[in-house]
């Protein structure tokens, strides 16, 4: 018995663009989500928001702050994912230069969720150029 599985999904790609996207300032593979989804999970009870800073030298860093406390983790060693081979050839930019950005910590929490889909990796892009909201 033969059996041919075609997803209906497949059939809507084609009428999806992909967005434009800004220039890459950072981009970096993370640690394995269960770790991040437990580390979240903790900071998530002293605080709403979390910074997420990373560099091209491999170093990713989770912060929070509140009144009583601030609280930092930290990840060396951490690979770091090129996109363009033209920017990461640019060398006025300083591979220790920290990029950061201020997120929900319920919503990144939501997006740690995805480790119950075992992903083999995971990567982390951040940009100074903000998106158009339309």
């Amino acid at each position: 018995m033969r059996c041919r599985c075609r997803s209906s999904l497949s059939v809507f790609w084609p009428d999806y663009q992909e967005p434009n996207m800004p220039d890459i300032d950072v981009s970096i593979y993370l640690p394995p989500l269960k770790l991040l989804k437990n580390i979240t999970d903790r900071m998530k009870t002293m605080s709403n928001y979390v910074m997420v800073a990373a560099n091209m030298s491999g170093e990713l860093q989770l912060k929070i702050e509140a009144d009583d406390v601030t609280a930092t983790t930290f990840f060396r060693e951490l690979q770091n994912h090129i996109f363009d081979t033209s920017t990461a050839a640019d060398e006025s930019r300083d591979s220790s230069t920290m990029y950061e950005v201020r997120i929900d910590i319920r919503k990144l929490g939501q997006i740690l969720q995805g480790q119950h889909f075992n992903p083999t990796k995971a990567i982390c892009s951040e940009s100074l150029t903000l998106l158009p909201t339309s």
